[in-house]
């Protein structure tokens, strides 16, 4: 939700997510949601420390990554 963007809420969230389902992961967001494609990035960037790969594919940008134990 707009209101509580930058409190990095959704940053531990999404961290907690990937502490708890490791292995393979794709994360997608429409070409044209910019905002999504900049916090996805940001997030996964900082999480696995830059290694994931990126692709577009039927109007989306996925992000591909694993997370280790």
């Amino acid at each position: 939700m707009r209101k509580y963007r930058k409190e990095g809420i959704g940053k531990a969230v999404a961290e907690q997510i990937f502490d708890l389902h490791r292995g393979q992961w794709e994360v997608y967001q429409k070409e044209s949601n910019k905002p999504a494609q900049l916090f996805w990035n940001r997030i996964i960037d900082e999480y696995t420390k830059g290694q994931f790969k990126e692709r577009f594919e039927n109007g989306k940008r996925i992000q591909d990554f694993e997370t280790v134990q």
